[in-house]
């Protein structure tokens, strides 16, 4: 009886989960509703407050001026900077129609425009000029309560069936209320709501062992004194390296273990004798490593070591037998002492090289983490909201909110990935969407940009991405509002990137929609995804069942991109064993055990075949299926 209650417990709370969650969604709905009657007239303190806030962008973009000198000139001449700031000094106050040129210059997506000085620039100018025209305007009201009442009915929808073109919605309703500066407590109501992690990932411990692992074979000199004794000669240390990871909820705590035996073989000088002896010394060194969302760290490394020696012989060079009988006598009362300073001296020397080398590494890779990814990407206002590592005895878990000022993230928990696997990842369409729209929205994109992306993520340029021979370098000008965008439901992906022009070379063609669909169809081993039909391409808004035909222009740039899209978006897609890049590659060739689209969220698992990864050598060696 006490199982059976259990198992309606567990039925009833899984059944709670999609009901708690439209719930609380319709209780945001009711919640915009009721907001519908406090809409506020802006006043001369909004404009001052908007003023402000445009004041402190300015400032901060001229700071990072000064910082790149001369650098800076070519973005000053762009920018008008110094009309755009003698607009800002005028008595009257700023010109509208200058601040709006300025907002259009920075949003015309050049390369270095998505830097967050800019950005926070382009904000300030859009809300001071917003709230200008709307000081007095009693039309603004009539604009709010239609806002509302779309925010409501997009809400309403997102509680039925949450998706990224709902949620799209909401994130620009809740930027438009925060620039016209209403309903504070409703816009943190509902960001609140939907600040679910948007992606998860779960590595073994077993792959921590492949990749880090190793087996010790070193032979090194012996320098020491123990006694007053110098002692010179050589020892060999055989062993290994493992990595355990202990469980930290706060961050992922990864310790490295050396077990191993040294042996040595030394000749020691004290006053008239000589002492030729053979030790074996049996060692344990760990040391930690801690990761968080801030920072690679290292912890001291701890070592302990047990020594027992051997004296071969001791020879006098003057005094004979009787001072080669006093030196045995004397050493074999010092023995257990000799043994426990050689030991303490074995752990000292492990401690300092597993510190040297190990604080190095770590202290390489973080300035590598800080400069190349956490730096770039805070600089765009790209890094995660929050990002939070841990660690259980299997498991080292990444979990991270991608999610701007104004979106949504994951509205559920994520579904459960195969719990052998040894690499585990789920992940939310907000995540991509979120950062997609948060790097790309109104940016101009080059052909030669993404190829030097691609090659410093993956190491090399996939074929498909290579240019096409005797033909113009391609160029993507990116919708403001969703310009790149994924939807993963009912065991499919779409993938939409929508342009505002094409361009080849310096030669513009007009905006397409471009959109793919993939069906995940097969199990285990056998899992593939097959194209839905042809590649979608048409202008945005298109109907191509409708009586309106495409024109001369869009049909040329329509068929460009079907040439150069269809090598990228294949008919079938049947994933090949995964190698991870450089040392990681230890862990071999890596299968995939599942493949899944569903509720908006997109789970993968690989496991490890056993199998090792390719040579590096050869790089057109291509990864044997692990199928």
């Amino acid at each position: 009886m006490l199982a059976n209650g259990r198992h309606v417990a567990v039925i009833l709370f899984i059944g709670l989960v999609p009901f708690t969650i439209a719930h609380a969604a319709d209780d945001l709905a009711a919640q915009a509703q009721a907001a519908k009657g406090t809409y506020r007239p802006l006043d001369q303190a909004d404009l001052d407050a908007a003023r402000a806030d445009l004041d402190a962008a300015v400032a901060a973009l001229e700071t990072r001026f000064a910082k790149a000198g001369d650098t800076a000139d070519g973005w000053k001449a762009y920018l008008d900077w110094a009309g755009l700031k003698a607009s800002l000094a005028d008595a009257k106050g700023p010109d509208l129609a200058k601040l709006e040129q300025a907002f259009s210059r920075l949003s015309a997506g050049h390369e270095g425009l998505g830097l967050l000085c800019f950005a926070d620039l382009r904000d300030a100018i859009r809300g001071y000029v917003g709230v200008a025209r709307a000081v007095g305007d009693s039309g603004v009201k009539g604009q709010y309560e239609k806002v509302v009442d779309a925010l409501a009915a997009s809400l309403a929808s997102h509680a039925k069936a949450p998706g990224g073109e709902d949620a799209a919605m909401i994130s620009a309703y809740l930027r438009w209320l925060s620039d016209a500066r209403q309903a504070p407590d409703l816009i943190q109501s509902i960001r609140s709501g939907f600040l679910n992690q948007n992606f998860h990932a779960h590595i073994s411990e077993a792959v921590f062992n492949a990749a880090m692992g190793r087996d010790v074979d070193e032979t090194e000199p012996v320098r020491d004194v123990i006694l007053g004794t110098n002692i010179y000669g050589t020892g060999r240390t055989t062993g290994n390296v493992t990595v355990k990871l202990v469980p930290s909820q706060d961050s992922a705590t990864i310790m490295t273990i050396l077990q191993g035996t040294n042996l040595s073989n030394t000749t020691g000088y004290n006053g008239p004798v000589v002492i030729y002896a053979d030790g074996t010394t049996n060692i344990t060194t760990s040391k930690q490593i801690v990761i968080d969302g801030r920072q690679l760290r290292t912890c001291p490394a701890q070592a302990d070591a047990t020594t027992c020696s051997h004296i071969r012989s001791i020879c006098a060079r003057h005094g004979g037998r009787i001072v080669e009988n006093i030196a045995w006598k004397r050493a074999g009362r010092q023995k257990c002492q000799a043994d426990a300073i050689a030991a303490q001296h074995a752990e000292c020397r492990v401690r300092a090289r597993i510190d040297a080398e190990v604080d190095d590494l770590i202290g390489t890779a973080n300035d590598d983490l800080q400069e190349k990814v956490r730096g770039p990407l805070a600089e765009r206002g790209l890094y995660p909201a929050k990002l939070n590592f841990s660690t259980d005895e299997d498991f080292l878990n990444v979990s991270i909110l991608q999610a701007g000022a104004f979106d949504l993230a994951a509205a559920t928990a994520p579904p459960q990935a195969v719990a052998d696997a040894d690499l585990r990842v789920q992940i939310h369409e907000s995540m991509i969407n979120n950062f997609t729209s948060g790097a790309l929205a109104g940016m101009l994109l080059r052909e030669e940009r993404v190829q030097e992306a691609v090659k410093n993520l993956l190491g090399k340029l996939p074929k498909e991405l290579e240019s096409e021979k005797d033909s113009l370098p391609w160029g993507i000008s990116f919708q403001q509002a969703r310009p790149v965008w994924v939807a993963f439901a009912d065991n499919q992906f779409t993938l939409s990137i929508r342009g505002r022009s094409f361009y080849e070379g310096d030669q513009r063609h007009p905006g397409m929609d471009v959109t793919v669909t993939y069906r995940i169809v097969g199990e285990g081993d056998a899992v593939k995804a097959v194209r839905q039909g042809d590649v979608q391409i048409f202008p945005p808004g298109f109907d191509p069942k409708g009586d309106k035909q495409l024109t001369t222009q869009e049909t040329a740039i329509r068929r460009i991109l079907q040439r150069r899209l269809g090598k990228l978006f294949e008919e079938e897609v049947v994933p090949e064993g995964l190698v991870l890049p450089k040392d990681w590659r230890r862990a071999g060739v890596m299968k995939l055990v599942q493949w899944e689209a569903r509720d908006g969220w997109l789970v993968l698992a690989w496991k490890r075949t056993g199998q090792p990864a390719p040579p590096l050598e050869d790089e057109t060696t291509k990864v044997v299926s692990a199928q």
